[in-house]
């Protein structure tokens, strides 16, 4: 095993610490106060994916970097860091793309010291334990988080998150059967992703974590119809199927899979029953409709779900107040708070005030658009047909995210919104 990917050659390697070299001196080029440069996330764990192909060593999907400052730079320094980062590259700057991971991205999160738990714990965990310190000070040691507080409430956002990039890179026309090759590849490196990540929230719930995607996949294995008897009945080879999208995450081989199309179905339908049943074990929610299921989902979310980081280390500090009436009054504080700096993000955007994103629900913007996500996702039907009661109501549902100015219902439309919304959101 190599130190960023499974590869065992120093030639990979080195391609990769050039780049990541090139992206430690450009920070530090714009920033002066950088107290340490950590890599997180599967480079982080030496499981990043990369394509080889004449003698070139190219990443997929992202490099997650902590860069732990002083201060924090303002938008234009961090604007001005990501160009000059995708320009050494010689990459397509991600964050000028329809869909942020569209392509290969480098993300760049700025904490001081004292923020170091400000994310949810799994990530937080996994920064502790499964990275690189690239530049500066090793403050891992400082983090104070163990596996014992990774909250299981945390594994909707790791699924949902797979609905919105499913739902994101497909279009409805691929289903003449032509798809672009830009297209291609994120499409299916998506959904063999789908997978990996369903194995991470499985792990979690039967208490069978790993820190690697090797270790989740044997684990969840030797113990799958032991401990999730009702969804192996449901969906009996989903292990064989985590087992080929883990070994395409290591390794990916775009040319083995013949039917991108019966792929990302395939992978819909098993994420959908995955959600049920972890809805029903973590939430006790049970679906009968996602019509309704969206709009209650959301108000689930409100109770037991914290999405802040500032909250989270909150009652990590002070597990007293770890109570349900506190943890909803303060994401509701959290989530009025997230809405105003998004509408004025979105007056910046349209010249104009839109205050659609206080009304009916105070949780944060993309809480909203990970409750969308079903309704959106499973509207389209392998044949191109489509449920217009679930677009009709995404569409309404988005219209509290975003100026939408027409009436127009058809997949690739609510799609579209979909997509600009989550833009919108999350860059």
């Amino acid at each position: 095993m190599g130190k960023y990917t499974i590869y065992q050659d120093i030639w990979v390697d080195q391609c990769i610490q050039d780049q990541l070299d090139k992206i430690v001196n450009i920070v530090l080029s714009k920033i002066d106060n950088v107290i340490s440069i950590i890599l997180s996330g599967s480079f982080g764990r030496g499981e990043g994916s990369v394509l080889i192909k004449e003698n070139q060593v190219i990443p997929l999907k992202d490099y997650d970097i902590l860069v732990v400052v002083k201060n924090k730079p303002n938008a234009s320094i961090q604007e001005k860091i990501y160009e000059n980062i995708y320009k050494s590259l010689n990459m397509k700057n991600a964050y000028s793309m329809p869909f942020l991971f569209q392509e290969f991205a480098v993300t760049i999160d700025y904490r001081r010291p004292k923020d170091l738990f400000y994310d949810n714990a799994l990530n937080v965990l996994e920064l502790k334990n499964s990275s690189f310190v690239l530049h500066g000070i090793d403050l891992r040691d400082k983090i104070d988080v163990t596996l014992n507080d990774i909250s299981l409430y945390e594994g909707i956002e790791y699924l949902l998150r797979k609905f919105i990039g499913l739902t994101c890179l497909f279009d409805s026309n691929y289903l003449s059967g032509v798809i672009p090759k830009s297209a291609r590849i994120p499409l299916i490196y998506e959904s063999q992703k789908a997978y990996v990540e369903i194995c991470t929230v499985l792990c979690l719930i039967g208490d069978i974590y790993d820190y690697s995607y090797v270790g989740r996949l044997s684990n969840l294995r030797k113990n799958y119809r032991n401990i999730f008897e009702q969804l192996s009945s449901e969906i009996p080879d989903l292990v064989d199927k985590i087992h080929r999208a883990t070994e395409f995450k290591l390794k990916p081989d775009f040319s083995a899979v013949n039917d991108p199309i019966k792929l990302w179905f395939t992978v819909r339908h098993d994420l959908e029953k995955v959600v049920r049943y972890y809805l029903s074990r973590i939430y006790n929610f049970r679906i009968i409709d996602w019509l309704t299921a969206s709009k209650d989902l959301e108000r689930e979310l409100a109770v037991n779900y914290v999405s802040s980081g500032t909250v989270r280390s909150l009652l990590h500090r002070y597990p007293k107040l770890n109570l349900p009436i506190i943890r909803k009054s303060l994401m509701f504080v959290y989530g009025v708070f997230r809405n105003i700096k998004y509408i004025n993000k979105l007056r910046k955007i349209y010249n104009k005030i839109f205050f659609a994103p206080l009304s009916g629900s105070s949780q944060r913007p993309f809480n909203k658009l990970m409750c969308i996500s079903p309704l959106v996702i499973l509207s389209l039907n392998p044949d191109g047909s489509e449920n217009k009661i679930y677009l009709n109501k995404a569409r309404n549902a988005l219209k509290k995210l975003m100026p939408i100015q027409d009436s127009d219902t058809t997949w690739n439309s609510v799609r579209k919104y979909f997509r600009d919304a989550e833009k919108l959101i999350e860059v």
